[in-house]
């Protein structure tokens, strides 16, 4: 909901849209148990010498602790050498 004016009457669809979206999703957070398991991918991956994007393995740890192991992307080359999620 970057830049977007709530008093402004023209926004008003665009912020319709992001209140359905954010009450039909759940928002998966990066919280104490991610950042450990961000953590682990982070040293395995480099143990490996397969180092991802910052970004990339904090996804992947955020959802492997909330028990998503499935995830649809379109760089799977940066996701294939994660432990237990399926691309």
């Amino acid at each position: 909901m970057l830049g977007l004016d709530f008093k402004n009457q023209k926004h008003k669809n665009e912020e319709d849209f992001y209140d359905k979206i954010f009450t039909f999703y759940s928002v998966l957070e990066l919280d104490y148990a991610s950042s450990k398991k961000n953590s682990e991918i982070n040293r395995e991956l480099k143990r490996k010498e397969n180092i991802i994007e910052p970004f990339d393995c904090a996804i992947a740890s955020i959802y492997l602790t909330n028990g998503v192991n499935k995830m649809i992307t379109r760089n799977i080359k940066h996701f294939e050498n994660i432990k237990g999620k399926k691309l």
